[in-house]
């Protein structure tokens, strides 16, 4: 009955775990095991012997039961009432292990056999070796699914495990550590051990999901991260407790166990969450320092449990940050341990990095950081996350992170992430690029178009049509219309209806949204009919032209205005006195600019005799010199209505007998009243060199006189003019001062090309001088002037 009740189960117990398929030949694996298996409940007094008998016919087949079950299969031994087991469906060979992941530079090696490149899925029967070399890494998972894993530089060999075993009172190692680092685990997960033994003897019984095994050269090291750990050498075994470790060299015993150096803190710069562009994201990891390190440990990996590695780095101890570029999106895990001076490897600080993709759609100067995006507010932003990642915008709600966002229907400022498995959220700041249109509107050569040039800035990279679809709103009169654009040679154009004079428009270049990107203003001007020019303003000139005309080397003195005339000319003065008539030719210059003048003169000697002497024995004494002045206007009072100026001039020989040096200072204050002028001269003159007996050695002077107008080319005028001289070595005055003076009466005919007449009567002769002085003398003058 017992028998019979038996079979039923290993019948029925099979079609609860294996599904059936119709006309299938090989059931698939059962999850989590390498063919179909089922489940045996252990009865009363039951062995090994009776369940294979059971369920495969035979008890030569009781092996079977240790390849999922961790049991005692000694022959006639009783299995424990109630116990679960679970076993091969049918008869098969199976191997010990299996790679379950490689990363590169990982060589395998069958029993007897040679060493060759592994791979991922390989199985690996008893005896097989594995070696990884420099940046090879591999997890073995074993029939019963305890998992081993191998660092860079790590050399086992695979024993099986003491399900696959012989019967014995210690149960088989999983693995022999030959070289280099194992981390054996899960093994606590079912409240059983993994076996490692170690290469020269000893042996690590691990009751641990994280138990690091590390061989170099002689020395072996075992840290205990999870669980505990019993470490066998030297005839000795320590129990190592959680976060412990201990150390033995060939066949010593064992140390006592020490504490491992403790996990490093993170610094608040460490990465949490990242924001990749389509290059990839940083992660960044920042650790503080842990006193007495020689060095630190960094991995990156895949996944939780460190198996599936992406970097593993060991830096020296004066080094507190690592970083990864250029990676995709999916959840990182970050892992720091201290190493210590005595090497001993600590306990490890783990960290989670999420890292999103955001795509902003467009180029040119946008910018992705984990803070803050910079991005144009036409862009559709991509997201993309390998795990789940709730989504939300400013302080809106979470909800599902969406594939795409379009910037143009939703212009949030911040982005809001929150890992669904989690309580924290991610902030990412949203700037915008600034766009603007620079419009420039103009008017067309006939007036009759008002052209409108729009160049856009900040829009690089976007399609600008498709994405701005940027219009013209022109308003005139209060009255507003869309225009579209045109794009022509890299700018947008559009032509709209010129403005009437007097008015104008302004143009608005806006967006699909209604947002205003930029303004222009055009005013066309009310066309005023031309005003008659004005005639410029006619400053009259006062006194004469012609400026000097007294022949006189006593008495001839320049009668000056304060604002100099631009004129030249040339004349023939005369003088007859008591000893008869005589001539000389004279050349005179004046100029201005603004209220600055000069002027200048010179004289000739005398042609003809005064005196009825000798003409082979003429007079020593002439008059033949040259002037040179400068004068300033000082003031002028409206038209020409009062002006004043001074003057200063110096006088030089030109000839053998001609006086010496002198000097001459003066003022000159005169004015207009309607076609009258009226001008006085006051001043001082000096002769400073030697020569000239009838020229003064001082002189003092006054003149004064007006003109009159009568038509624009005819002006008449007269002046007075008085001096007192000083001539030394005469005997006329024997160098006393004299008083001298006369009247004269002028005229001036013409325009630019002039002539002027000057008549001068005069009481005083002064004796034994050519042309000192005479009653009656003359001047005839013809010139040039500006208008």
């Amino acid at each position: 009955m017992m028998r019979a009740s038996r079979r039923l189960a290993a019948t029925l117990v099979p079609v609860l775990l294996v599904p059936q398929f119709a006309g299938a030949q090989t059931p698939p694996a059962t999850p989590g095991y390498p063919e179909p298996v089922v489940q045996w409940g252990v009865q009363k007094d039951e062995t090994c012997e009776d369940v294979a008998k059971a369920v495969y016919g035979s008890a030569k087949h009781a092996s079977l039961v240790l390849r999922y079950n961790r049991v005692d299969c000694t022959r006639g031994k009783k299995l424990k009432e109630g116990q679960t087991l679970v076993l091969p469906a049918s008869v098969t060979n199976v191997p010990t292990a299996r790679l379950r992941s490689i990363n590169p530079d990982v060589k395998s090696k069958p029993p007897g056999g040679g060493w060759g490149p592994a791979a991922a899925g390989q199985p690996l029967s008893s005896n097989s070796g594995v070696s990884t070399l420099d940046q090879g890494r591999a997890d073995i998972e074993f029939i019963d699914r305890t998992r081993v894993f191998l660092a860079s530089n790590t050399l086992v060999i695979i024993y099986g495990t003491a399900s696959q075993s012989a019967v014995s009172k210690t149960t088989p190692a999983a693995v022999e550590v030959q070289s280099g680092e194992v981390m054996a685990g899960l093994a606590a997960l079912r409240g059983s051990t993994v076996e490692v033994a170690v290469k020269g003897g000893g042996r690590v019984s691990a009751t641990s999901r994280e138990t690091l095994v590390e061989r170099k050269g002689e020395r072996t090291t075992v840290g205990v991260y999870d669980g505990k750990a019993n470490v066998s050498a030297g005839g000795k075994t320590v129990s190592v407790p959680t976060n412990h470790g201990t150390r033995y060299t060939g066949n010593e015993a064992p140390s006592a166990p020490r504490p491992l150096p403790p996990a490093p803190g993170w610094a608040p710069t460490t990465s949490l969450f990242v924001i990749a562009s389509s290059a990839g994201g940083q992660i960044k990891a920042e650790w503080n320092e842990v006193k007495d390190a020689k060095a630190y440990r960094v991995e990156l990996s895949r996944d939780e449990g460190f198996r599936d590695l992406i970097a593993r780095e060991e830096v020296p101890g004066n080094v507190h940050s690592f970083r990864a570029d250029k990676m995709p999106p999916g959840r990182y895990f970050v892992s720091v341990r201290a190493i210590d001076k005595e090497e001993y490897l600590g306990i490890a600080s783990k960290r989670a990095v999420d890292v999103v993709q955001l795509d902003l759609g467009v180029s040119g100067a946008e910018a992705v950081t984990s803070e803050r995006i910079v991005v144009s507010p036409y862009a559709t932003l991509t997201l993309k996350s390998v795990t789940k990642m709730d989504f939300a915008l400013d302080d809106g709600p979470f909800g599902p992170m969406p594939s795409a966002l379009d910037l143009t229907k939703r212009a949030p400022n911040r982005l809001r992430f929150k890992p669904a498995d989690a309580s924290t959220t991610y902030d990412v700041a949203v700037q915008y690029v600034e766009t603007k249109a620079a419009v420039v509107p103009s008017l067309s050569a006939d007036g009759n178009t008002a052209n409108v040039d729009v160049t856009f800035t900040g829009l690089e990279g976007v399609d600008v049509a498709g994405r701005v679809a940027p219009m013209l709103r022109v308003t005139r009169n209060g009255a507003a219309e869309q225009v579209p654009l045109a794009l022509k040679d890299g700018h947008y154009v559009a032509a709209v209806p010129a403005p009437s004079e007097g008015s104008g428009l302004r143009a608005d270049v806006v967006d699909s949204r209604g947002y205003v990107l930029g303004t222009g203003d055009l005013m066309r001007p009310k066309v005023e009919k031309p005003k008659p020019p004005t005639a410029p303003v006619k400053i009259p000139s006062i006194g004469f032209t012609t400026e000097e005309w007294q022949p006189s080397s006593v008495t001839g003195i320049r009668f000056w205005s304060p604002t100099a005339r631009n004129a030249g000319n040339a004349a023939v003065q005369t003088q007859i006195g008591s000893g008869g008539a005589g001539f000389r030719f004279q050349g005179s210059a004046t100029g201005g600019v603004g209220p600055l003048g000069f002027d200048a003169t010179i004289r000739s000697h005398v042609l003809g005799y005064v005196d009825g002497s000798d003409p082979n024995n003429p007079d020593p004494v002439q008059d033949d010199s040259a002037w040179l002045g400068a004068r300033a206007r000082l003031f002028r009072v409206g038209n020409a209505d009062l002006e004043a100026g001074i003057a200063a001039r110096f006088g030089f020989p030109v000839g053998a007998n001609a006086p010496g040096e002198r000097v001459e200072f003066s003022a000159a204050l005169g004015g207009v009243v309607r076609s009258y002028t009226w001008l006085v001269n006051i001043g001082a003159r000096a002769r400073v060199g030697d020569g000239g007996t009838f020229v003064p050695d001082d002189h003092l002077f006054l003149l004064a006189g007006g003109t009159a107008t009568w038509r624009s080319w005819l002006r008449f005028g007269a002046a007075l003019d008085a001096h007192l001289v000083r001539l030394e070595g005469t005997d006329a005055n024997g160098g006393d001062m004299d008083l001298r003076g006369g009247l004269s009466l002028q005229a001036e005919a013409g325009a630019i090309v002039y002539g002027a007449i000057a008549l001068r009567l005069s009481p005083w002769e002064d004796d034994g001088s050519r042309f000192a002085s005479g009653i009656f003398s003359g001047q005839i003058a013809l010139g040039l002037r500006a208008p």
